[in-house]
Formats: structure tokens, C-alpha cells, sequence
């Protein structure tokens, strides 16, 4: 993929933000990770992600509250939401709130990969 997009990326799991950083850097993404909802909304004055992947389960502040909280604020970041349990609710509640994509854990690297590049054309190319 030729361009480069900001993403942030949210999940409580060390593991799985290491891997995810791995992931989306190899296809010369900028990424920054949050431990949680609760930092990634703190720094948003610092870094604007063109997309956001985030886990749907994590103390304090959930992926689903934090992206409610981003489009009550006239957000309208792409977003994929990850979660190992996913079921019907999890489902409706990411169509809620506008997310791309729900992906369970342990998803295919490629199909993230695929859902990232087909939703680049949406996101404005950032200036650095």
C-alpha cells in the first residue's frame, strides 16, 4: 500500500498493541498505542489518526464508549473494533456507533490489513 495513514491503536493487551504496532508499521503506517480509551481521548489535541483500530473490552473506558465519545464530539475518525467476544451485541453496537468492521480475536492479519486499505481512500492523507 503506497499511502500512509495515522492510527491509532487502543487494547489493554501489551501483547496485542506490540503486535498491532508491528503489523500496521511494516506497511509504513505511523502508529501510536494506547493502554485505553481514556489515554487515546486524552491525547487528541497531540495526534489525529486518520483510522482507529480498537479492542471493544477494556477496564474503564470501552472501545464502544470511547467512539460514542468521539462522535458526540463531531468525530468522524474510521474505526475497526476487535474484540475475542464477539456476538450479537457486540455486532449492534459497533453498527451503532459507525465502526468499518467488528473483527474477533484472533482475526487474520490480512483481513485488517485488507479492511485498512479498502477504507484509505476515505481517509485524507495526513501532512507531516
Amino acid at each position: 500500500m503506497s499511502l500512509s495513514l495515522r492510527i491509532a491503536v487502543i487494547d489493554d493487551d501489551d501483547e496485542i498493541r506490540l503486535a498491532l504496532d508491528d503489523l500496521l508499521s511494516s506497511f509504513s503506517h505511523v502508529v501510536k498505542c494506547y493502554a485505553d480509551g481514556s489515554a487515546f481521548l486524552e491525547d487528541q489535541g497531540e495526534f489525529q489518526p486518520d483510522m482507529i483500530v480498537t479492542d471493544y473490552h477494556m477496564p474503564g473506558i470501552t472501545g464502544i464508549e470511547t467512539i460514542r465519545r468521539l462522535r458526540a464530539s463531531g468525530n468522524s475518525t474510521p474505526v475497526i473494533l476487535i474484540t475475542a467476544f464477539a456476538n450479537e451485541t457486540a455486532r449492534k453496537e459497533a453498527i451503532g456507533v459507525g465502526c468499518l468492521a467488528l473483527l474477533k480475536k484472533p482475526f487474520d492479519p490480512n483481513e485488517l490489513i485488507r479492511l485498512i486499505e479498502g477504507a484509505a481512500g476515505s481517509c485524507p492523507p495526513h501532512h507531516a
